[in-house]
């Protein structure tokens, strides 16, 4: 089980996340982690949305880009970030000349242990696939090993910008099950400590 203080680290992308608080410290209701983005860093996630949960990103130093409802939108140090339930959004990327240092905090509507733990599992198996080097070169997951990943966020609420929910449950049902029958998991014990 990942637990505060555990680093992860995209070399791939120039990407480290330390994970500051779990559901341990949040009493289920979210997480809290810490990213430090080199110039020019790519975006670590696709477009996508969460029914029940905010996301908010203190920018602490350096700028950034991010996409809220399909519209960029840029931030600086002391800017905050909001990702309110519903809305798609793709996380803050570093188009700056300097380094990116953000504060991520997510809150859920209402607790979950299960909602924590794997979101937690899936950023340290994002990461981890991209340190091994197991990440496209645009630093996405292959689709198979995406489709694995999403069914077991699809069950918290998150979903990827788009596609009506439920066409993503009936595909990512199908093409996640096709994906475990070939061996792709939707987190690994390498990457989550476990």
């Amino acid at each position: 089980m990942i637990k505060a203080g555990a680093i992860f680290e995209n070399p791939q992308l120039g990407i480290r996340a330390t994970i500051i608080k779990t559901q341990v410290e949040t009493n289920n209701t979210g997480f809290q982690a810490e990213y430090v983005m080199n110039p020019k860093s790519g975006q670590d996630l696709p477009a996508h949305y969460h029914l029940w949960w905010e996301e908010r990103f203190e920018v602490v130093a350096g700028t950034c880009t991010y996409l809220l409802e399909n519209v960029q939108h840029t931030a600086k140090a002391g800017d905050t970030v909001i990702f309110s339930a519903k809305k798609s959004h793709i996380h803050p990327w570093n188009t700056g000349d300097s380094t990116l240092h953000m504060i991520q905090t997510d809150v859920f509507e209402h607790p979950s242990a299960d909602a924590v733990i794997d979101t937690l599992n899936t950023i340290a198996t994002q990461y981890g696939l991209g340190r091994d080097g197991k990440l496209g070169k645009d630093g996405k997951a292959a689709p198979l090993q995406l489709a694995v990943m999403m069914q077991i966020l699809l069950k918290h609420g998150g979903y990827l910008a788009g596609a009506p929910p439920v066409a993503q449950q009936i595909l990512f049902g199908i093409l996640g099950s096709i994906g475990s029958a070939m061996g792709y998991k939707a987190s690994y014990p390498q990457y989550t400590g476990d």
